[in-house]
């Protein structure tokens, strides 16, 4: 009678403890490609997926300036792909908004 006490109590934080899958589509190994030349074309499109670097938005003096890509990007076809910007202070090289 004891163990069961502590039952409800293991029970909440084993259901807490579980999110939904925020991209419930979108493959769970997913590679990720920078701004220069990338040829994915090995990619499993059933099992892993590309984030892909697709522009470059920098803060430099007051000014916005947004850069594209324009490295080509090689995958299979019917992979999923997730397009990322990069937001860079230029004051602070080192650090990365997003």
């Amino acid at each position: 009678m004891r163990a069961y006490r502590w039952a409800p109590l293991v029970l909440l934080v084993c259901a807490c403890g579980t999110r939904p899958d925020p991209l419930p589509r979108f493959p769970r190994l997913v590679l990720w490609a920078w701004e220069r030349p990338e040829r994915l074309r090995f990619v499993d499109p059933h099992t892993a997926g590309v984030a892909f670097l697709i522009r470059t938005i920098s803060w430099r003096g007051g000014e916005v300036e947004s850069r594209p890509r324009v490295q080509p990007l090689e995958v299979p076809a019917g992979v999923a792909l997730m397009a990322e910007p990069i937001l860079r202070d230029a004051a602070r090289p080192g650090i990365q908004a997003l």
